[in-house]
């Protein structure tokens, strides 16, 4: 019984107000300027819409070019790992070279020293066969002077034995004991000039094995430096080809971010152009708009004029007349009702494109956080990768702070068309109710 009595007391408000709104004019031109302003959100709702798509569109092509880039950045990246491998290799090479020459070098000193020692040991023979010649020198001698006292003792005894027998035979003794003498002495100068030939011809012997031994030394020295020499020119043709292929590929890396850089600007400038169409196209938009809105203010200019003198006009007209305009009056709230239910419909795509936007922005950013990763990790690279790292952790930023502007402005707008939606709504129902009521029952 409440509720009834709640339900017709409610009933008899809006009969009130709406009898209060028939005689008064001005509430009908508001609740007309009402239906202008709703015409004209649902047009800015369109235009919301579009906006919205092409958005789409330019973060969906932002997506494809990154896609496509992405693998050829690996590949590059793959590239430049392998080439710092090779150089790695290379000086790995060079090292051991350079432990084998140092080898080397080390035997063949170990060499000479061995040479020199065989040198010093035929010295010490030499000088050994030397001494021993010597030796048997001295010991002949001595033999042959015993040799001549035993004889002279031989003759004293003979001479005592015989002084009165042989007086005659001493004179022949002792012309034999001279010949003898001197047969010796001729014999011992014949071995003293063996003796000295034979040193002689060792002499000679070891002054050729010394000049041979220094012809050899010389001959290796020179082998050595010939050796070293060429070493030497074929480690500096080897550090001119790796210099060669250094700045090779300094230039090539440097031709690869000028290409990244130019890219870059050309996209930049695509976006640019992109925004300026889009700009245009808003700039017609909007200029279409406030065509239509002169339009219609003429429009209900020119109907509220009308309205104006056919209520000064007709004021005794048929009960026909004015059925017709509660007609028309309610065949415009149904149209209101309609265009509510498809704004509350454009709202809900919105919010959805909305949080499309949304996901694709958390995507495309963590796409950029492991590429920047990916560059970090590749420090050995060189600087330039950084400078690239650089860029996009700008962009990044750049579209972090786009998608910050688009959530707050999501946001704003959000709110700000639910409570016109839901003003309207409520004003429009309490209309077409009050009609209603008005037509049935009145």
């Amino acid at each position: 019984m409440l509720a009834m009595k709640i339900l017709i007391d409610t009933y008899k408000i809006k009969l009130i107000l709406l009898s209060v709104i028939q005689t008064n004019s001005y509430i009908q031109t508001i609740l007309l300027l009402l239906l202008l302003l709703l015409l004209l959100q649902l047009l800015l709702l369109l235009l919301l819409l579009l906006l919205l798509l092409l958005l789409l569109l330019l973060l969906l092509l932002l997506l494809l070019l990154l896609l496509l880039l992405l693998p050829l950045l690996l590949l590059l990246l793959l590239l430049l790992r392998l080439l710092l491998l090779l150089l790695s290799l290379l000086s790995l090479l060079l090292l051991l070279l350079l432990l084998l020459l140092l080898l080397l070098q080390q035997l063949l000193l170990l060499l000479q020293l061995l040479l020199l020692l065989l040198l010093l040991l035929l010295l010490l023979l030499l000088l050994l066969i030397l001494l021993l010649l010597l030796l048997l020198l001295l010991l002949l001698l001595l033999l042959l002077l015993l040799l001549l006292l035993l004889l002279l003792l031989l003759l004293l005894l003979l001479l005592l034995l015989l002084l009165l027998l042989l007086l005659l035979l001493l004179l022949l003794l002792l012309l034999l004991l001279l010949l003898l003498h001197l047969l010796l002495l001729l014999l011992l100068l014949l071995l003293l000039l063996l003796l000295l030939l034979l040193l002689l011809l060792l002499l000679l012997i070891l002054l050729l094995l010394l000049l041979l031994l220094l012809l050899l030394l010389l001959l290796r020295l020179l082998l050595l430096l010939l050796l070293l020499l060429l070493l030497l020119l074929l480690l500096l043709l080897l550090l001119l080809l790796l210099l060669l292929l250094l700045l090779l590929l300094r230039l090539l890396l440097l031709l690869l971010l000028l290409l990244l850089l130019l890219l870059l600007l050309l996209l930049l400038l695509l976006l640019l152009l992109l925004l300026l169409l889009l700009l245009l196209l808003l700039l017609l938009l909007l200029l279409l708009l406030l065509l239509l809105l002169l339009l219609l203010l003429l429009l209900l200019l020119l109907l509220l004029r009308r309205r104006t003198t056919t209520t000064t006009t007709t004021t005794t007209t048929t009960t026909t007349t004015t059925r017709l305009r509660r007609r028309r009056r309610l065949r415009l709230l149904l149209l209101l009702l309609r265009l509510l239910r498809l704004r509350r419909r454009l709202l809900r795509l919105l919010l959805l494109l909305l949080r499309l936007l949304l996901i694709i922005l958390i995507i495309r950013n963590k796409t950029t956080t492991t590429t920047t990763t990916t560059n970090n990790n590749n420090n050995n690279t060189a600087t330039i990768i950084t400078t690239t790292t650089t860029t996009t952790t700008t962009i990044s930023s750049s579209t972090t702070t786009s998608t910050s502007t688009t959530t707050a402005m999501t946001s704003s707008t959000t709110t700000f068309f639910t409570f016109i939606y839901y003003k309207y709504y409520y004003s429009c129902y309490y209309f077409y109710y009050y009609y209603y009521y008005r037509y049935y029952y009145f």
